[in-house]
């Protein structure tokens, strides 16, 4: 991969989307002091540490004035740095892991407690244990030094002051919440122990709120309240009981927003008709929570394989759900899915 042009002072020098940035090679500026290269790099990724710099070494080829470079190594103002990925992680970086999944990891809100990601239909959100498969866990303790960096530098300094004995064990956020591998939408992270902690307390108490977009089979014309308990441990499929949950964080609430027929929506839009566009709010979650009481319910989401209440129902190319917005005291962020300008107009005010 040849080297890109040398970038402009008055560009920002680090972008989130590091497929499209790297390589990179620029021209330390006239305020750099001579001496080691991880503390140099500090001009050019301004709010990152310097252990965090120093992992860049770890899957990146970094050289000066075209020479391989150590992190001690002795530069000074007017030094050309390059910053190249290495191959395997170039090439798992770059490449989409389905139609439909995004190479880039962006961070769509943040505070110096939590950190919502996005994360796009076609990647599992955490890594699998054992397994070589791509995930957003991955690419984002890939990407987290050039994300903060990015952020910091056009934010303000609150994100960046997470607590100074936590910071250490976890420099990189740690997954909160996770998403099907199907499924896009917002990811939650914890900057620190403490912020964990908390987030778990607050969804025991309900305080947390989780809205989704869904596209189900069928023309569903009323609202229905989902409470049906959900076996999950040690199965393949999370498994529907006929008794319900008394655990109110653990039910799904289903407002229909539109109903799309032939008469109403173009076929060529390349969805199964007639289907419904929802709302489904939770608290808690489980496994395959809405998945589960969708299909229970005689609606089965649209490209939907696992959980088909209709006989012989089709599973679709994807699956039509996106967690859309989440909510919990003094902090939320919300993100409507990428499905086609046609439904767009159709959530409109339901954020």
């Amino acid at each position: 991969m040849p080297d890109m042009p040398a970038v402009p002072r008055a560009t920002p020098p680090i972008s989130p989307d590091i497929a499209g940035l790297l390589p990179l090679r620029t021209v330390l500026p006239a305020q750099t002091k001579a001496g080691r290269l991880d503390c140099a790099l500090e001009t050019l990724m301004p709010g990152l540490s310097l252990r965090a710099r120093r992992r860049l070494w770890q899957w990146c080829r970094i050289s000066v004035n075209g020479r391989a470079a150590l992190p001690g190594s002795q530069v000074s103002a007017g030094d050309t740095v390059t910053i190249h990925p290495l191959s395997t992680q170039a090439h798992r970086l770059s490449a989409p892991c389905s139609d439909h999944a995004s190479a880039s990891v962006s961070i769509i809100a943040g505070t110096e407690a939590f950190v919502i990601l996005l994360k796009p239909a076609g990647l599992h959100s955490a890594r699998l244990a054992g397994g070589e498969e791509d995930s957003l866990e991955r690419r984002f303790t890939l990407a987290w030094p050039f994300l903060r960096a990015e952020w910091t530098k056009e934010r303000p300094s609150s994100f960046d002051k997470a607590a100074q004995s936590n910071k250490e064990e976890f420099a990189v956020p740690l997954l909160l919440t996770r998403l099907d591998k199907y499924t896009s939408g917002l990811v939650l992270a914890a900057r620190h122990k403490d912020a964990a902690g908390s987030f778990r307390e607050l969804e025991r108490l309900g305080l947390v709120r989780k809205r989704y977009f869904a596209l189900v089979r069928g023309e569903l014309e009323r609202s229905l309240l989902l409470t049906r308990r959900l076996v999950t441990d040690n199965r393949a499929q999370t498994l529907e009981l006929a008794e319900d949950d008394p655990d109110h964080t653990r039910h799904s609430y289903v407002k229909p927003l539109h109903i799309l027929n032939s008469d109403n929506f173009p076929e060529q839009a390349g969805l199964e008709l007639p289907c419904t566009l929802v709302q489904v709010d939770i608290k808690r979650g489980a496994r395959h929570q809405i998945r589960v009481h969708l299909a229970g319910a005689g609606f089965p989401l649209l490209g939907e394989r696992l959980y088909p209440s209709l006989e012989k129902a089709p599973g679709g190319p994807r699956l039509y759900l996106h967690h859309a917005r989440l909510e919990m005291p003094d902090f939320s962020a919300c993100r409507i899915p990428d499905w086609g300008k046609e439904l767009e107009e159709f959530w409109a005010g339901s954020l």
